[in-house]
């Protein structure tokens, strides 16, 4: 939403801006001891907690504090005019490999690279190359939709579609329509969108079966390098509700054969990989790039989706494949971000005790985030 409003003085509803400040610690799970992790003070007892169980933790910090310290660069979760505004203070003294490359600075073209065009034209591409898909497909690729009668000509949309406004994320923005036509308070939905962000993206409902995130890494000369890919559960309404730290999960392969998920995730990355080199987004970001992708069933077969959406910054998926490396590789387990009124309970999460062996978490629940919060996230391992 920062990057669609594209102002420096964006401001986020309040329980948005309760669950960013909340959350400000979470990005310790990706940094390594020698970096820094703005974010709000939060007490000792929950760091000692953290680094006794197997995470080496960074400075937490405010930006007043690192003001005059030499940075090799400046990684946000993501990239806003928002963001560039917090961290102009702090830009003169990052590296020049940093100052030369496209996140130092935010230019009018990122605001269109940024949004869900880029999901679009990444999707068209694959598709593309359907003649060749054995465990992929793509039903119908995605519409760009500028006005309402372009609805009408539509033949895909007959048993159900969904529509996405150009700047959202992590589930938000999304209108889901059952019918051909959609209703009137979906209609209202749909031209408070066209009014505000000119067009949204429409495309086929799916019968999901799974979904899973693959994850990319953007390097400065162009070179893409796969990092691993994570499953993940969305609600009735799409939005995150928790990532699973097992490679193959019971829940998916119970409905897949294992195999053909190790061969239909092999052919996404690979058809992922050229299309990600035609968008040249080493122009535009460096960093890392996750893509939901879905597993769907179509009459008595099941394939994937390869790109349902393309996030291109730090994403859930991305932790995950950092918590995983702290996870004993026989343990099982998910991680989410949970609100609770009844913050007593989840005060005490920090004190249950981890089953610990050879450095890694066997079993137990964990506070990765302060505890006392509303909004935490928290790691729970059998």
């Amino acid at each position: 939403m920062a990057v669609g409003n594209n102002t420096i003085s964006y401001q986020p509803p309040l329980h948005l801006q309760k669950f960013e400040e909340q959350l400000s610690s979470l990005p310790h799970i990706i940094a390594q001891e020698k970096d820094f992790v703005i974010s709000t003070p939060f007490s000792s007892k929950h760091l000692d907690h953290l680094n006794t169980s197997g995470f080496k933790t960074p400075a937490f910090v405010t930006t007043n504090q690192i003001e005059s310290i030499e940075l090799d660069a400046l990684k946000p979760w993501g990239w806003s005019r928002v963001a560039h505004r917090k961290l102009e203070l702090l830009k003169p003294f990052c590296s020049p490999a940093f100052k030369s490359s496209p996140n130092y600075k935010w230019v009018e073209d990122h605001k269109l690279f940024f949004s869900r065009q880029s999901s679009y034209k990444l999707c068209r591409s694959i598709f593309e190359n359907n003649s060749s898909f054995n465990l992929l497909d793509i039903p119908h690729p995605p519409v760009i939709i500028t006005s309402m009668d372009e609805l009408k000509n539509l033949r895909f949309i007959e048993k159900g579609w969904v529509a996405k406004s150009p700047w959202s994320s992590s589930g938000r923005g999304i209108v889901f329509v059952k019918n051909t036509l959609p209703s009137q308070a979906e209609q209202k939905l749909l031209q408070t969108i066209l009014k505000q962000h000119k067009f949204f993206v429409i495309e086929p409902c799916l019968n999901k079966l799974a979904e899973t995130s693959l994850q990319f890494h953007i390097h400065p000369n162009g070179d893409i390098d796969y990092l691993g890919h994570a499953f993940f559960v969305t609600n009735d309404a799409g939005k995150f509700s928790g990532s699973i730290i097992d490679l193959y999960p019971n829940s998916v392969t119970s409905l897949i054969p294992i195999n053909q998920i190790k061969d239909a995730i092999d052919e996404a990355v690979e058809n992922l990989l050229k299309a990600l080199l035609k968008l040249k987004i080493h122009l535009y970001y460096n960093g890392p790039v996750g893509i939901d992708a879905m597993f769907h069933q179509t009459q008595n077969e099941i394939f994937l989706h390869p790109a349902i959406e393309i996030n291109i910054r730090h994403s859930m998926g991305y932790l995950t494949l950092a918590l995983r490396k702290k996870v004993h590789p026989l343990a099982t387990g998910f991680w989410e971000i949970d609100f609770h009124q009844k913050q007593h309970r989840l005060s005490t999460i920090s004190q249950t005790p981890l089953e610990m062996e050879d450095g890694f978490i066997k079993k137990g629940e964990i506070a990765l985030t302060p505890p006392e919060n509303e909004f935490i996230a928290r790691m729970i391992i059998n």
